[in-house]
C-alpha cells in the first residue's frame, strides 16, 4: 500500500544508526527515500512578491503627482500584498500611512485624503486579482544524497557477504583440495615401490628361495604377500604424517584467522584468495619432495630387513641339515663297528665255519636293525 509524504516523513526521521541495522531494515529505509522521491505532490504557494510588483505597477499612474516615493510605494505594496494573502484584503488607510512615512515631507493632509482616497478606490481591483497568483508548485523531494548513502551501504554488505563466503568457501574446500593433491602424489609413490619391488627385491628373493630349493614351495608366496604388505605400510605411514602436517598447519585457528583478515582486507580479494591457495599447494610439494627421499629410504630399509632375515633364515637351515647328515653319519659308523663286534663274538662262540655263518648273520642283523637318521 503507498504512503504519503508525512507516513513516509515519519518513518525515516527517526534517529536510527544506519551501521547497526540489519540487511532487511537497510533495504527498507532506502525503499522508503526512493519512495519519498518518487512522491508526485504539488502545494499551494501564494506569489507575494509578483502580487506586490502588480500593485506597485497599478498605483503607480493612479497616485502620480502626489508626491508618494517609489520607495514608500513600494513598502505599502509589501504590506497590501502579504495582507491580501492573509486576510484577502487590506487597510487604506495603513497603505496611505506607509506612503507617508516613506516620503517624509511631501505629502500633507490634503494630499493625504486624496491618497487614501485613491487607494480605497482601487481596494476592489486588488481584491478580486489576488487568487490568481495563488500557484500548485511541485514538491520536490531531494532524496539523491540519502539514497547515494545507502546504496553504497547496502551495496558494500553485498559485497562482503560474497566475499566472506568466498573465503569461507576456500577455507571449507581446502581440505579435500589437500586430500587430492596428497593422495595422487602417494599413488605415484605406490607404483613406484611396487615397480622396484617387482623388478629389483621380488627376483632377488625369488633367487634366494630357488637356491634353497624352495621356489615352488609356500615361502615364495610368503615372500610376495609380506612385500604387498613392506609397500602398504610405509605408503599409509606416510600418508599419516603428511595429513598430520597438514592438519596441524592449515586448520588450525590461528592460520585461518590470519588468512581470513589477510583476505578481507584486500583490495582484489579474489586474485588473493587464488595465490594464498597456489601457495599452499607449492608448500605441500615441496613437502612431497622431501617425504619422497624418507618414503624411498623406507622401503630400502625395509626390503634390506626381509633380505637379511631370509639369509639368516637360509643360514640356519643350512646349519641345521649340516648337523642333521653329521648325526647320521655317526650314529650309521658307531652301529655298524657295534654289529661287526658282537657278529665276531658269536662266531668265535659257536666256531668252525658255523661259526662264522652265526656271526655274520647276527651282526647283519644288529646292523640293518639300527635306526637311521635322516636329514
Amino acid at each position: 500500500m503507498a504512503r504519503n509524504r508525512k507516513e513516509i516523513l515519519d518513518y525515516i526521521g527517526k534517529n536510527v544508526d544506519e551501521a547497526t541495522l540489519t540487511d532487511q531494515e537497510l533495504q527498507d529505509r532506502l525503499l522508503a527515500y526512493q519512495e519519498l522521491g518518487g512522491l508526485k505532490e504539488t502545494e499551494r504557494v501564494f506569489d507575494t512578491q509578483a502580487l506586490r510588483a502588480r500593485i506597485v505597477a497599478e498605483l503607480t499612474p493612479r497616485i502620480h503627482g502626489i508626491g508618494a516615493s517609489d520607495f514608500g510605494l513600494d513598502q505599502a505594496a509589501n504590506y497590501a500584498a502579504n495582507s491580501l494573502r492573509d486576510t484577502g484584503g487590506f487597510d487604506p488607510q495603513k497603505f496611505s500611512e506607509i506612503i507617508v512615512d516613506r516620503s517624509p515631507g511631501t505629502i500633507d493632509n490634503r494630499h493625504f485624503e486624496d491618497l487614501k482616497g485613491r487607494i480605497t478606490n482601487y481596494l476592489p481591483n486588488a481584491q478580486g486579482m489576488y487568487s490568481s497568483f495563488y500557484k500548485e508548485n511541485p514538491i520536490v523531494n531531494d532524496v539523491s544524497g540519502d539514497v547515494s548513502r545507502l546504496s553504497q551501504l547496502t551495496t558494500s554488505r553485498k559485497e562482503k557477504a560474497v566475499r566472506d563466503k568466498d573465503i569461507t568457501d576456500y577455507l571449507t574446500a581446502l581440505p579435500g583440495q589437500l586430500e587430492g593433491t596428497r593422495e595422487g602424489y602417494l599413488s605415484g609413490e605406490t607404483d613406484r615401490a611396487v615397480q622396484d619391488f617387482e623388478e629389483v627385491y621380488a627376483p632377488r628373493a625369488l633367487e634366494s628361495a630357488n637356491a634353497r630349493g624352495m621356489l615352488f614351495s609356500g615361502d615364495s608366496a610368503d615372500l610376495l604377500t609380506t612385500g604387498a604388505f613392506d609397500v602398504q605400510d610405509v605408503i599409509d605411514k606416510a600418508r599419516i604424517d603428511l595429513e598430520a602436517e597438514d592438519n596441524q598447519f592449515y586448520f588450525n585457528a590461528a592460520y585461518q584467522n590470519k588468512v581470513r583478515q589477510a583476505l578481507e582486507s584486500s583490495t582484489n580479494y579474489k586474485d588473493a584468495i587464488a595465490n594464498e591457495q597456489q601457495n599452499v599447494l607449492t608448500t605441500q610439494q615441496q613437502k612431497f619432495t622431501a617425504k619422497e627421499n624418507d618414503v624411498s629410504r623406507s622401503f630400502q630399509e625395509r626390503m634390506f630387513q626381509r633380505e637379511q632375515e631370509r639369509s639368516l633364515a637360509l643360514q640356519q637351515a643350512q646349519a641345521r641339515r649340516q648337523r642333521q647328515a653329521q648325526d647320521a653319519a655317526s650314529s650309521s659308523a658307531l652301529y655298524g663297528q657295534l654289529g661287526s663286534t658282537i657278529g665276531a663274538i658269536g662266531g668265535a662262540t659257536v666256531g668252525g665255519p658255523a661259526g662264522s655263518v652265526v656271526g655274520s648273520s647276527l651282526g647283519q642283523t644288529i646292523g640293518t636293525s639300527i635306526p637311521k637318521t635322516t636329514g
